[in-house]
């Protein structure tokens, strides 16, 4: 009874043997080895199971090297996201996987694919961005003033990492604009001044500084003040085109009045000199002075 015994103790731990290598786990095939040697099963199925073991042993061994390079990937993803994009590939065929290398992979997929998303932002606002800066420097833009889209761009590039080198030209004509805006306001403020006090010299000089600015700055480009804020005669709600056609008016009447006044004084000295009653001509000169 007790060889009986035995013997199905041996059979049962060879089963065990079996089982435990094809299962591929490695506690329950060490469970089963030394189940089978207390048993006294035979020493060539002991040796297959030893090397069954010695196969589990380098196969995590092999885990473990894959787990610390996915670490390693994963610690430089933000800037290298092609390392671990190989090593998630790398490690695919490798079967079974250890609870702690499948949790890496999970890890690393997650951050692959945000770091990718996160690429393909960061490229598609630098050439969106670029390709702004290309249209306005050509004198091709859409809209009257590129400065909003510019600024929205600008923003964009550095929401999604875009590197300042890159953002430099962007931010130095961005500033070029303002820059230009404000010379424009203060030479449409220059000008209406000038309109409004009736002073052909400034009149004059401003209109120069406004056609110099004109021809500095992107053409197209509206004055800071909307056209759809002017109503009325006011000097203040007129847009820069129609003051320019204001401001151009009445340096004309100003020019027209000074030459009217020039001439009446010159014919004024002409009847003096002639000994003519000068009275009508100075009605003409006060005339002349309150027509403007």
């Amino acid at each position: 009874a007790g060889a009986r015994q035995l013997q199905q103790a041996r059979k049962a731990a060879e089963v065990e043997l079996e089982e435990a290598a094809a299962e591929q786990s490695r506690a329950r095939l060490e469970d089963a080895l030394r189940s089978a040697k207390s048993v006294g099963v035979s020493g060539e199925k002991v040796r297959m199971a030893n090397a069954h073991l010695a196969g589990f042993t380098k196969h995590d061994k092999k885990c473990a090297a894959m787990a610390a390079k996915i670490r390693r990937a994963i610690s430089s993803h933000l800037t290298h996201p092609w390392n671990l994009q190989l090593a998630l590939r790398e490690v695919e065929p490798l079967h079974p996987k250890t609870q702690e290398l499948d949790r890496l992979i999970r890890h690393g997929r997650q951050l692959l694919e945000k770091s990718l998303e996160s690429h393909t932002q960061r490229v598609e606002a630098q050439a969106s961005l670029e390709q702004l800066i290309r249209t306005i420097s050509d004198n091709c833009v859409d809209c009257a003033d590129p400065v909003p889209e510019l600024e929205t761009q600008i923003e964009r590039a550095r929401i999604s990492g875009v590197e300042d080198r890159d953002l430099c030209v962007a931010e130095q004509l961005l500033h070029a604009f303002r820059r230009h805006d404000s010379q424009l306001a203060a030479a449409e403020h220059r000008l209406r001044v000038a309109v409004g006090a009736k002073d052909a010299d400034e009149i004059s000089s401003a209109l120069q500084q406004l056609q110099v600015l004109d021809e500095a700055g992107f053409k197209s480009r509206p004055s800071s003040r909307s056209i759809s804020q002017a109503r009325g005669d006011c000097l203040d709600q007129l847009p820069r085109t129609q003051l320019v056609k204001a401001a151009t008016s009445t340096l004309r009447h100003l020019e027209q009045a000074a030459s009217r006044k020039q001439a009446a004084g010159e014919k004024l000295l002409g009847q003096l000199a002639a000994g003519t009653d000068p009275a009508p001509l100075g009605v003409a000169l006060d005339v002349d002075d309150n027509a403007v």
